[in-house]
């Protein structure tokens, strides 16, 4: 992500997600350099026009542990927790991740764009 940070790889369990349920998401960051700013994270889950129909935002860790604070070579587990609508149609969606700085709204790149999509899902 950027130059100061590397996304290492994620997990939970995104097969099929139920509507009005939460989803609890792992990702692994490590930091390459010292960050200058502090980045929040995005988890989206975005359906097939690309519209973001739930989002859960925040600095890594809760907000605990702001990327400018990393330790270059430290490895982080940032836990996120992406409540599903219970309004929500069924279908199918994905779950995009990314960094951004909250004050211009600005998106590192993360890999070869600014978000990255972890995997595909279905909402029931």
């Amino acid at each position: 992500v950027g130059e100061s940070i590397t996304f290492l790889g994620w997990s939970g369990d995104a097969e099929t997600i139920v509507r009005g349920q939460s989803l609890p998401l792992d990702l692994f960051w490590r930091a390459e350099r010292v960050a200058q700013e502090s980045y929040s994270v995005f988890v989206h889950l975005v359906d097939a026009n690309g519209q973001v129909v739930a989002n859960a935002d925040s600095v890594p860790a809760s907000g605990l542990f702001p990327t400018d604070r990393w330790i270059p070579g430290e490895g982080m587990r940032d836990r996120h927790i992406l409540k599903i609508p219970a309004d929500l149609a069924p279908g199918d969606y994905a779950i995009a991740i990314g960094m951004y700085q909250p004050a211009t709204n600005s998106r590192l790149d993360i890999g070869a764009s600014d978000k990255l999509t972890l995997t595909q899902v279905t909402v029931r």
